[in-house]
């Protein structure tokens, strides 16, 4: 039995196509999706029993798989041949035929490298495009300067293999001169004042790159030549030249800027200072400040030189929100200490009035208000002397755990917290004199307390 897809144009009439099995069928919640293999034209996909496409004649029906920015090209192509229109007809032709004849890889997909290329094709004597296209002016641009690449190669077709082979510098002269046609036709064509601003910014900055680049890549052929002499170079020669020709100033943007009378050495704007360490850095603030001095002391202001110290000016920032953390912190631990050593007195006072009977026996059998003072002082020393090394113990053990979550997030094992020893001891002393003032009042008291009354205390 055979199975056909028929799809009906109007009653009357209809295209039919034997079918030899159906891939896929669905009701979408829009459309009715259906694939189908035939003989005569491959797979075959159908909605709402229209024929879309098919493997033999790929767009049959190309408006329904066209995507929006496809259409951007043509825009494109009508600006770059009314652009070259008057100018120059016979690369407006051109221009033309390659957007009609398909030499243009326009759009940006996976697996397809970045940036734009012109490549020619002698045998044809046509040349290939290679572009990202998205629509804006700066592509328009690229795509102009790829198609003076391809104008160049055309006139190239006519010489011998041999003879069409040619310097960078002479390479992009036509690619340049298409970007300048392209940009100074948008700045006439321009709305508004701000719009023919950012043209000619454009422009600019891409003249300023293209002498400074084009100039480098000469030095380098030059060099190559020179470096050649009767002998052919072999990659590690040209890598060895190109190494030379980066590290040298003679093709750098400074010296290039100098060479067109832009840049004076001997006339800095201003000089970048880069010391190896902190300590440097502070010496050589030293030798300014104190050039400086000098200076005015003469009365030589317009010697006086003005820096700006980054490095120190960031410092000094973090120290003062440092300090200020710091400043809040100690305000948090005062605070703390405070409320501890009245609640030390708090206890050693209820302390006094539990053992008031003791206090009466100690007295009775011959002890001085002294030894009784001195009996609740020792209390309170033993508790302060406690209290400082489990704290300085507690310390200590969470600097394990600190220094593994320092070392983990620091991705390095240089940078540690510890616990100096002479702070330490200071923190001892410090629990120590803190317990000591919180119990006075209260062995004072217990001093003071009548040794009969004591003694009648249940």
């Amino acid at each position: 039995m055979e199975m056909w897809f028929s799809e009906f144009h109007t009653p009357d009439v209809k295209h039919s196509i034997r079918v030899n099995r159906q891939l896929y069928s669905k009701q979408s919640e829009y459309q009715r999706i259906d694939i189908f293999e035939t003989p005569e034209f491959g797979r075959v996909l159908t909605l709402d029993g229209n024929v879309m496409l098919t493997e033999r004649d790929e767009f049959i029906y190309d408006e329904m798989i066209t995507h929006v920015p496809m259409a951007i090209h043509k825009e494109a192509r009508d600006i770059l041949v009314s652009s070259f229109g008057e100018f120059a007809p016979d690369m407006a032709e051109m221009m033309d035929t390659a957007f009609r004849d398909s030499w243009i890889d326009f759009y940006p997909h996976e697996g397809k490298v970045g940036g734009a290329f012109c490549a020619g094709v002698g045998c044809l004597k046509q040349s290939r495009i290679l572009t990202n296209f998205n629509g804006t002016f700066d592509a328009i641009s690229t795509l102009a300067h790829e198609l003076g690449h391809a104008y160049h190669n055309k006139h190239t077709f006519s010489h011998r293999v041999c003879n069409r082979d040619y310097s960078m510098p002479v390479a992009e002269t036509a690619s340049t001169f298409n970007e300048t046609v392209i940009t100074l036709n948008a700045v006439r064509k321009a709305q508004s004042k701000d719009e023919k601003l950012a043209l000619i910014e454009t422009m600019l900055m891409g003249t300023t790159q293209i002498v400074c680049d084009i100039y480098s890549r000469f030095l380098f052929e030059d060099g190559v030549f020179h470096a050649a002499g009767n002998r052919f170079l072999m990659k590690d020669d040209l890598k060895e030249l190109m190494t030379s020709m980066t590290m040298s100033a003679t093709a750098s943007y400074d010296n290039n800027l100098q060479k067109l009378g832009y840049v004076d050495f001997a006339n800095p704007s201003q000089i970048s200072i880069y010391p190896r360490d902190f300590e440097s850095k502070e010496e050589v603030v030293k030798i300014l400040d104190s050039y400086n001095n000098r200076m005015e002391k003469e009365g030589k202001e317009e010697q006086v030189i003005t820096y700006t110290d980054i490095v120190g000016t960031l410092m000094s920032s973090v120290t003062n929100i440092v300090d200020i953390i710091s400043y809040v912190l100690i305000a948090f631990v005062a605070i703390s200490l405070v409320v501890s050593s009245i609640m030390i007195g708090v206890i050693t006072y209820i302390s006094v009035l539990e053992r008031k009977k003791e206090i009466g026996i100690l007295r009775a059998i011959g002890a001085s208000k002294g030894n009784v003072s001195q009996v609740f002082n020792a209390e309170t020393f033993i508790i302060g002397l406690c209290a400082g090394l489990i704290g300085i113990g507690l310390s200590l053990l969470l600097l394990i755990p600190g220094n593994m979550i320092i070392h983990e997030v620091a991705d390095n094992n240089k940078v540690n917290a510890f616990l100096p020893v002479l702070p330490g001891i200071v923190l001892i002393l410090l629990s120590i004199g803190l317990t000591l003032l919180g119990g006075i009042i209260p062995s004072r008291k217990a001093a003071k307390s009548d040794p009969v009354t004591a003694l009648r205390n249940d």
